[in-house]
């Protein structure tokens, strides 16, 4: 038997759901009397029988299971399969549609010669309660079908009937609040199909949940363990952060560092590790997500995996530039960077200082700023919003003695503006958190890049990554469908997000920007994946489903690397 789903029919099971449940919901506004009239004897289910109180419930039932289908979820193919069964049924035995009844033959087939395709997998909580609703529902929905039927094509049609009244009048002595009356009109029964439907609807959307990220700590930590000793570049920092996951090639040295929003999976820059294992890394991973029914998409890929990317299939765009500096011979000469001079020159006519602490600040220095910085910080915050996450670090207080600060302080020694780095390699930094005060000293938080990029280069560092200027470069008339897309985005959220203004501030330190790429499976992938990164650096997505290692996670890799080569400090400059 074929690998593959036989070519073109592997839509009818999910098309034959589809068009079934739009009438049956259709049914119920009245506008469709006549498509259901002429739909009847070709569809596998019939929406001209269903209940007005049921359709909607009948309906999104058959479009829960259409999109299980389609997904190839393993709960959807046995319910598919009951479903269609009924429906030969009902449609060769009761309707008498012959045209119908081939058409949940050809479904079924499909469905039989395929089952090897349904392995994406269910939220294990829901998988018993989601079979046991389903069929209960189904055989109950079904049974009442085809007995009201054959009951009516039947000569013992009669004597059911007269039955079924002696069961009304029995209820009605035993009742004596009168309540079972309703069933000579049959309220109850409709009720009751009402609620199974219902059930059955619930049960269906429950088959639809993607199965969970849940690692254990004790795999966590192995992965992040093999993690730190290969990630590299602007997003090691945050590839083994407290907000991603991780998953590493079974027995091997190739990590993903991911976040998981939904049935979403993030991978967060390029596979970590030697390259080959990095890549079978990639690909079990995959494969897991795939049986999770979970898509795999990435972010800020560099462009040597946006290639390789392309070559496994996969659409591949810009998303934004990193804005890289070149520490080698640094310095504020030159008409490239006369801005950011002359902007600097005017925070030390301002009395501002920039101080340098590459290996955090000490006891004494936060004993004198650690309150100030907080306070900067809350400012920030009520005037933008809370800070975003899993390609930026939250702020905590506890990561001042960490990582590098810059600290600009004025005459009186009041905290004007603040920013942290983050190691990235033996001689790499990144840009990290940026905060100034409001109406403060123009020009602080300018002299606070400039001190630490100078200090860096007199240590003998390489790069400085100022990190990624989000839908920067991109353009709206050129390039793939999904970069014109966020293109055009762009213009629509630069009116609560200043990209320009960004992109501006990271020109001043005449950086070389490198485009940075996102990819997805299909077309249709764009709008989930827009969605889950905006979950995701938002906090409001499932970035880590394992407790949060903090940054204690990020201390073997400083050791590591400060082993490498050991940072030099020198006398801050003043900054003017």
């Amino acid at each position: 038997m074929s690998r593959r789903w036989i070519p073109g029919a592997r839509l009818l099971p999910e098309l034959a759901l589809g068009v079934a449940a739009l009438i049956a919901v259709l049914r119920l506004t009245g506008i469709a009397s006549g498509l259901v009239a002429l739909t009847s004897p070709w569809l596998p289910f019939d929406p001209g029988s269903i209940d007005p109180l049921d359709a909607v419930t009948a309906g999104f039932a058959l479009g829960a299971v259409a999109a299980g289908v389609r997904r190839r979820k393993r709960l959807a193919w046995p319910l598919a399969v009951v479903l269609f069964g009924a429906a030969l049924t009902a449609q060769a035995l009761v309707l008498r549609h012959p045209i119908g009844a081939a058409v949940s033959v050809a479904c079924l087939l499909v469905l039989l010669a395929n089952a090897r395709h349904f392995r994406a997998g269910t939220d294990r909580p829901m998988r018993l309660v989601a079979i046991s609703i389903m069929t209960i529902g189904v055989l109950v929905l079904v049974a009442g079908s085809v007995l009201a039927g054959l009951a009516a094509a039947s000569p013992l049609g009669p004597a059911l009937g007269r039955l079924a009244t002696s069961a009304i009048e029995i209820l009605d002595f035993l009742d004596p609040t009168g309540l079972m009356t309703l069933g000579r009109s049959r309220d109850i029964l409709e009720g009751l199909e009402f609620l199974v439907g219902t059930a059955v609807l619930v049960a269906a959307m429950a088959v639809l949940a993607a199965d969970p990220d849940r690692p254990p700590a004790a795999l966590l930590d192995h992965d992040r363990s093999i993690a730190r000793r290969h990630a590299s570049g602007a997003l090691a920092p945050f590839q083994i952060g407290p907000d991603t996951l991780l998953y590493a090639e079974p027995g091997g040295q190739g990590v993903v560092a991911y976040g998981r929003a939904g049935r979403t999976a993030i991978v967060l820059g390029n596979p970590i590790g030697p390259r080959a294992a990095a890549w079978r890394a990639f690909r079990h991973f995959e494969a897991r997500c795939a049986a999770g029914d979970v898509a795999v998409c990435v972010y800020q890929a560099d462009e040597g995996t946006a290639m390789e990317l392309e070559r496994q299939g996969y659409r591949t765009f810009r998303v934004g530039e990193e804005a890289v500096v070149r520490l080698a011979g640094w310095g504020l000469a030159g008409a490239r960077r006369a801005n950011l001079r002359h902007t600097i020159a005017r925070a030390g006519r301002g009395g501002v200082t920039v101080t340098w602490h590459p290996d955090g600040l000490g006891p004494a220095d936060r004993e004198r700023w650690g309150l100030q910085i907080e306070e900067v910080d809350r400012a920030w915050e009520a005037g933008h919003g809370p800070g975003m996450r899993f390609t930026i670090s939250p702020f905590d207080p506890a990561d001042l003695g960490q990582v590098g600060v810059a600290v600009a302080a004025d005459a009186a020694g009041g905290v004007q503006a603040f920013a942290t780095f983050r190691r990235t390699e033996p001689d790499g930094w990144v840009l990290d958190l940026m905060r100034r005060r409001e109406g403060g000293v123009p020009g602080a938080l300018e002299a606070c890049v400039a001190t630490a990029a100078a200090e860096m280069c007199a240590a003998g560092d390489l790069e400085l990554s100022l990190g990624l200027v989000a839908l920067a470069g991109l353009s709206s008339r050129r390039g793939p469908g999904e970069e014109r897309l966020l293109a055009v985005g762009r213009r629509l959220i630069g009116r609560v997000y200043d990209i320009d203004g960004l992109r501006f501030f990271k020109a001043k330190f005449d950086p070389e920007w490198r485009a940075r790429y996102g990819a997805v499976p299909g077309r249709m992938t764009i709008g989930p994946y827009l969605l889950a990164l905006l979950r995701l650096h938002l906090s409001v997505g499932a970035a880590a489903a394992a407790p949060a290692t903090g940054d204690h996670a990020l201390r073997p890799l400083r050791r590591r690397l400060r082993r490498a080569r050991p940072v030099r400090s020198r006398p801050a400059p003043s900054g003017s």
